[in-house]
């Protein structure tokens, strides 16, 4: 409903959500994501030529299992639904409806950029209509398994849904980005349409990842203007200042020390950047997740979401995380569609 608020941590961290979307341009800013150019982006990547890094079979198993629940929630109407869903069960209510429109969002290719091959608008937590290119499974099954996990009101957040190609600068792969339009208060999410379907594992925790930027980077977490920026005393990530009682402030105060900030660059996420940060810390899923607060956090969501099997070090960050309503529904809505736990490998680090 109009104005209802979504708890996103505590009940400090309620927002508005079902908002009709505000500007009409991405906000340029400087994350750099190898071959985004200027424009704001997080983003979930890996080493190329790795195409996974779990069980391929398993990973099958993942893949018929999405494309089932996908099928159920799209193709079935009211009639056939005899039993109603358990507690804590994906809405079975419409997911994508191609008829939707929205024009406060500019999905020009002089914006959104010549990697993207798709876009749609997403209007109020439901794809919409294309506004780039035309639909594609991919990205529709990528969408429909986004769904599973995120309550409309938190895809709500959502201004723009698409599908890329490319990315790759030899070493590493973009799996997907975050964007923030015209200040945060709505997100563009994009996913690798080639990658997508070569490992349904990674896909699934990818999305977890990245969606977990827009829940710490809503207007309710950050704080983007100048003067922010200038007296920040908690997390300058390069967009803005997380507040005081944000999700990531509180995330850095309790498992980030001074040194382990120290020397961090967070527009530049890479794994390189966290290799040193990995070999002295068990704590961590990764070089990549080691290479700052945030994608640390992400990492660890998308374990968290799933319930992959972590090692001992990683039980408090999980714990944290248990003890967050709004972070604590998606992996609810994860179970109850079936879809855990997966068997799934991070990099090792300590």
């Amino acid at each position: 409903p109009e104005g209802a608020g979504r708890d996103v941590g505590s009940d400090s961290l309620s927002h508005e959500v079902g908002r009709s979307g505000v500007g009409g341009r991405l906000t340029v800013h400087r994350h750099s994501m190898g071959g985004l150019g200027p424009r704001s982006a997080v983003g979930r990547r890996r080493d190329a030529g790795r195409c996974g890094r779990g069980p391929r079979q398993y990973d099958a198993d993942v893949r018929w299992m999405v494309l089932l629940l996908v099928a159920v929630l799209v193709g079935c109407d009211e009639s056939s639904a005899t039993d109603p869903p358990p507690p804590e069960a994906p809405a079975t209510a419409a997911t994508v409806d191609l008829s939707l429109t929205r024009d406060d969002v500019d999905c020009s290719v002089e914006v959104v950029g010549e990697e993207f091959t798709t876009v749609h608008v997403v209007v109020d937590g439901v794809l919409g209509s294309p506004c780039l290119g035309e639909p594609d499974p991919a990205l529709l099954d990528a969408w429909e398994a986004l769904a599973l996990i995120a309550p409309v009101s938190a895809r709500a957040d959502l201004g723009q849904f698409g599908g890329f190609v490319g990315l790759d600068d030899g070493e590493e792969v973009t799996l997907a980005f975050v964007l923030a339009i015209e200040g945060g208060d709505l997100f563009q999410m994009a996913v690798n349409l080639e990658e997508f379907d070569a490992d349904p594992a990674e896909s699934l925790v990818t999305l977890a990842h990245e969606f977990s930027h827009v829940l710490t980077q809503l207007p309710s977490q950050i704080d983007r203007t100048p003067e922010a920026a200038e007296s920040c005393d908690t997390y300058d990530n390069g967009e803005g200042c997380f507040v005081d009682d944000s999700l990531m402030a509180q995330w850095i105060d309790e498992f980030w020390s001074d040194d382990l900030l120290a020397g961090i660059d967070p527009t530049d996420p890479t794994l390189e950047s966290g290799a040193d940060r990995c070999d002295l810390n068990a704590g961590f899923l990764g070089p990549y997740a080691a290479s700052n607060p945030e994608e640390d956090f992400a990492e660890t969501f998308g374990a968290f979401v799933y319930e992959v099997e972590t090692v001992r070090a990683l039980d408090d960050k999980l714990a944290w995380m248990a003890d967050q309503p709004g972070l604590a529904e998606f992996r609810a809505r994860a179970v109850a569609a079936g879809l855990t736990p997966i068997d799934y490998e991070f990099g090792d680090c300590g």
